[in-house]
């Protein structure tokens, strides 16, 4: 006698920790390296892909703000800020290391007195990415 009594139609419904008598039929208990969908059922997860090092290596913190502007093929960067790196802009697209990192000026006052304030960058910094503008906003006072 088989120990399954029905078909199972998917597996889109992901992972479940529940007991066996209380999962879906599309459950499971484990999936590793797959992604489930309702409309491609179980595939495959999409990989990575190294594209360079940024140059951050050794002197990243804990502490490393970061913020990606993905606006279409030729448009894409990413935003680091932490307290011993200051502010960075990379160009993602760029086929070179040394063309990756953009120049960016900073006025003295927002670096002094508004970056500063932000003891933690990862809990007090957030970003927003409108049309071709990034606000980068302190939550914490910086008066």
């Amino acid at each position: 006698m088989p120990l399954l009594h029905t078909s199972i139609p998917n597996l889109a419904q992901g992972v479940s920790q529940q007991p066996d008598n209380l999962r879906y039929p599309g459950q499971c208990d484990e999936q590793i390296n797959a992604w489930s969908t309702v409309v491609e059922g179980l595939v495959k997860r999409p990989n990575s892909r190294f594209l360079y090092d940024t140059d951050l290596g050794a002197n990243i913190g804990t502490d490393l703000f970061s913020h990606y502007v993905d606006r279409d093929e030729q448009n894409k960067y990413l935003i680091t800020y932490d307290s011993t790196n200051k502010l960075k802009v990379f160009d993602l697209t760029a086929d070179n290391i040394g063309d990756a990192e953009l120049p960016i000026t900073v006025e003295d006052a927002a670096a002094s007195l508004y970056l500063t304030s932000a003891t933690n960058p990862v809990k007090d910094l957030r970003a927003l990415t409108i049309a071709d503008s990034t606000f980068l906003v302190s939550k914490e006072d910086c008066s």
